[in-house]
């Protein structure tokens, strides 16, 4: 539930990605896939998915975020999401 052109943001498994667009279809626009890398060269296991209700805009794959480096620490941009409240900007 959202108004014209408010905004919906979902936290998904990735494998679930061409499901939850096709529920997407015709209802949202401006759609931005944003990945949730749990680490360098290793597939996104969690996706956020943003739409705009009543828009026609593309779908955009974003960069995403890396969430540890090989040791296991939380990356820098990770660490600040976490731990300091920092925004993340999709």
């Amino acid at each position: 539930m959202a108004r014209p052109k408010g905004t919906i943001t979902f936290v998904h498994r990735a494998d679930r990605i061409q499901e939850i667009l096709s529920y997407f279809h015709g209802k949202l626009g401006d759609i931005t896939i944003f990945p949730l890398w749990p680490g360098q060269g290793k597939p996104a296991k969690r996706v956020l998915i943003r739409g705009r209700k009543s828009t026609h805009g593309p779908t955009v794959l974003s960069q995403g975020l890396t969430l540890h480096h090989p040791d296991g620490r939380y990356t820098e941009a990770a660490d600040n999401i976490l731990r300091n409240g920092a925004g993340l900007s999709l």
